[in-house]
Formats: structure tokens, sequence, C-alpha cells
């Protein structure tokens, strides 16, 4: 019998998950089964798994995983999610609402004396636009008088990375990526101007506790426990709502700008080329029938809506740019759309990570689509990070065994912007070259050309070497 742990559930004791036959399960120790049964008499789990704010947990008979080296006194399992991803991948909206999921959830167990354990941003995952809580055992009793073990942890993994783009007009992505446990509150606190320093809620939940934290001389203690040892119910409840109502008041500094938010309304095609080239998408998607559809270069999210329209079950979409990523999100909350956009840089897509270089699956070990789309998106790897085509060719048929891809030629507008900030060093790049290198790797099913300045769609399926 093949069980396949996951890589990020060592670090608990209570309980692992595990992979079996694509379902997936948490096997509950022998250590978790106390405060498991105690949760779940309170009905809480089951009451917010109806309300998709927790992730349904069904008791299976441990018998069936009996293993040498995995053993279970309980076992649940889980629906499996479409795709996993990561807080250095979600945009600014998205962390937001995973932090304000974690704050009610907080806010709603304390009324049934409950707690969670930690506060991690890992414990979130994101079904569509929406986020569902995924770790049933960082629940636990309350205990009367007990302080925010998680206050550190909320503060470095969901409150530090949005301070960061609110305050300061950075984005979380890369930091957050190069730090895998978030914003440390006292690298984040020295970037502050002194003035703002003084708001009291910057001062209660960044500043306070990294002065706390050099008074105890770098003891392992929360960020918290110097307000007091007995921090009353009332008192903890109260930092959990007006931190939820803080947090729920973040937005994104104007500044921060944005290079194509507006490419759906400034790009160089006439309306009849945007509808072929629709249509073109369209008759791909009910042709091919993809269960799941990544979109490279989702931008606001125009062609993965058309991709759900058309019969795709499922859409990851793909994009460098904040606001377009911004607008796309908010594109599937408003249209209800089973839409996923996530931050990605093409030439440096997110990499193995963490414990051993395991714990979080870089972005091609975690590639589940059926079909591709790369819409307007080659050029900015083969002309703006100097990519080969066939490099990029190469890895684009390695996500997917069909797909769209878009040829912008030299002559469209856009390319001739990039063109004129830099040398023309590409006397290859030209639709023919690029067609050529396809049909070495693939069959192409049918082509097209979309506007008047030559951008070409190429369906192709990708044949066995």
């Amino acid at each position: 019998m093949s069980l396949f742990p996951d890589p990020a559930s060592f670090r608990d004791p209570k309980g692992k998950v595990v992979q079996k036959d694509e379902r997936i399960f948490r096997l509950i120790s022998e250590q978790g089964v106390k405060d498991y049964e105690l949760v779940k008499a309170t009905n809480f789990i089951s009451r917010m798994s109806k309300l998709d704010k927790i992730i349904q947990a069904t008791e299976v008979d441990p018998a069936k995983f009996e293993s040498p080296d995995i053993s279970a006194s309980i076992v649940l399992e889980h629906p499996r999610l479409p795709f996993i991803s990561y807080p250095y991948e979600w945009c600014f909206p998205m962390l937001k609402k995973a932090a304000q999921l974690h704050l009610e959830l907080q806010i709603e167990a304390l009324e049934e004396n409950l707690v969670f354990s930690d506060a991690s941003a890992y414990n979130i995952q994101f079904q569509g636009p929406h986020p569902i809580f995924i770790d049933v055992l960082s629940l636990k009793p309350y205990k009367e008088g007990q302080i925010w073990e998680g206050h550190r942890q909320f503060s470095e993994q969901f409150l530090n990375p949005l301070l960061l783009r609110s305050l300061l007009g950075v984005c979380h992505n890369s930091w957050y990526r190069g730090n895998l446990e978030g914003i440390p509150s006292d690298e984040f606190s020295k970037l502050l101007p002194w003035y703002k320093k003084f708001s009291k809620n910057i001062f209660l939940h960044v500043v306070l506790p990294v002065r706390m934290n050099n008074l105890a001389q770098n003891q392992k203690i929360d960020s918290l426990s110097g307000l007091g040892s007995n921090l009353p119910k009332v008192s903890l409840k109260n930092i959990f709502t007006k931190l939820l109502s803080w947090v729920s008041g973040l937005h994104p500094l104007s500044s921060s700008g944005s290079t194509w938010g507006s490419y759906d309304s400034m790009h160089c095609y006439q309306q009849e080329e945007v509808e072929k080239k629709q249509r073109f998408i369209s008759n791909f998607i009910q042709s091919t029938k993809p269960q799941t559809v990544w979109d490279l270069g989702c931008n606001t999210g125009e062609y993965s809506e058309i991709a759900l329209k058309s019969g795709a079950h499922h859409v990851v979409g793909f994009d460098y740019d904040q606001s377009s990523l911004e607008k796309a999100f908010a594109r599937a909350e408003n249209n209800k759309l089973n839409l996923l956009p996530l931050f990605l840089d093409g030439a440096n897509p997110s990499p193995n990570q963490g414990w051993n270089s395991e714990e979080r699956p870089g972005l091609l070990k975690r590639k589940n689509a059926d079909a591709v789309l790369a819409l307007a998106f080659e050029h900015h790897l083969t002309i703006g990070r100097n990519i080969p085509i066939p490099h990029f060719l190469e890895w684009l048929i390695s996500l997917a065994p069909i797909g769209v891809v878009e040829f912008i030629p030299k002559e469209d507008p856009n390319l001739q912007r990039m063109l004129s900030l830099r040398e023309d060093v590409f006397p290859d790049y030209t639709e023919q070259n690029f067609r050529n290198i396809l049909e070495k790797k693939c069959r192409i099913i049918q082509s097209a050309t979309v506007s008047k300045t030559g951008r070409t769609l190429f369906w192709y399926e990708v044949t066995k070497q």
C-alpha cells in the first residue's frame, strides 16, 4: 500500500498528512487524539465546514492504513484541493482575505472555548478566490487566562507583509519567498518611518513585540506574553476583533504602480480582432475539454473566464503585474469563477524550498494542468528576459500536453516599445522560426493570425518523443 507523506506536515507531532491514490488523509497520532476529541465534541469543525471556512474532515477506518512507518489512532479524509499555493504567490487581496479568515475563525472558536495553537498562513489554501482553513489539528481547547500563542506568527506571516505594501508600497512576494516564515517584525520595524511607529496598532503589533523580545534577550516567548500571564477571555477576543477591523481596512498603497494593469483596455486589438481571439480560445477549450487550465500571463483574467465558460473546470492564472492580479482576483470574486490568480515571474518561478528543499514544492513540481494558455506572454521572456525561443518552448510544452501560445511579431507596437529601450539582439525572432521550433516538438492543430500587426495563435499538441 503506497502512502506518500506530505513534505510539509512533518513538524506536527499530533498528526501527518498523507496521499494515497490521489486521496488526502490526515493520520492523528495518540498525542493528538485527546484535543481532537474535545474539539470534535463542539461541532465547530463541522459547522465551519458547512460554511466553507474549514476543510471537510470525514473519519475513516484506521485499519486500512496499517504501516510499519505510519500509525494512527484516528484517520480523517479531506477533499483534494485543485491546486496548492503559497503566501508568496498571493497578491495583496488574497493575503488580506486569508488573514481575515484566520481572525474570523479565532473569534468564532473562542465562542466555543477553542483556540488555535498557531497562526501559520500555510494553513490556509484557496478554492478559486475563496480561502479555506486546512489544519484541523491546530485547534485545541481554550484555557482561561492564556495568551495568544500565535501572535508573533500572525504578525510575521500576515500582518507585516500586508503593511509592507499598505504603508510602503512594496510587494511582499519576493521577501516572503526568501524567508518562508514571513517578514520578521524587527526587520520590518527598521523600515518604518519614525512617525508611523506612533500608530496605536503598529505600536502594539509591531514595535512593542520587538522591544519585548529584545528585553527577553531573544528567548522564544510569545510577543504578547509581557502583557500579563493572565489574559481575560474578553480581552483576547477584543484583540482579535480590533485586529480584524484594522486588517479589513488595509489597502495597497496607490504608488505601487503597474505596467500591464490596464492592458485589457489599452491593447492594440480592434474589437473584431478581440472577438476572433476569443472564439479561437473558446473553440480550443470546447474541443479539448480540459479539467484544469494554466493561464500564463493571465492579466485581468479575461481569457481565464472564457476558458471556464467554455467548459474548463478550474483555471490557475499567473501574472507578474500586481494590479493585473488584483483585478483578476476581483473578477473571480465578482463573477464567481473557479479562478486562482497567482504571482509568477516566468523567468524565476517558485523553486523547491524549506527543509531538505522539499517542504514547499516548486511550481514545476506542483504542475497539474491539462492545458495551458500563453497569450501575449512569450515575448516577455524571449525578448524581455533573453530566454531563447527553443528554451521557452521546451519549458512551455513541459507544463501540459496541449495548449495555445501566441506569437508577437517585432512589428507589434507593444514589442516595438520593448525594443526601443534596448538593442535588438534577436535576429532569430521570427514567426517562421518560432513555428519551426514548435513543430519539432508538437503537432500544430490550428493557427490563426488575430491582429493586423501579425499576432498569431498556435494550438498545439505535444507529440511523444
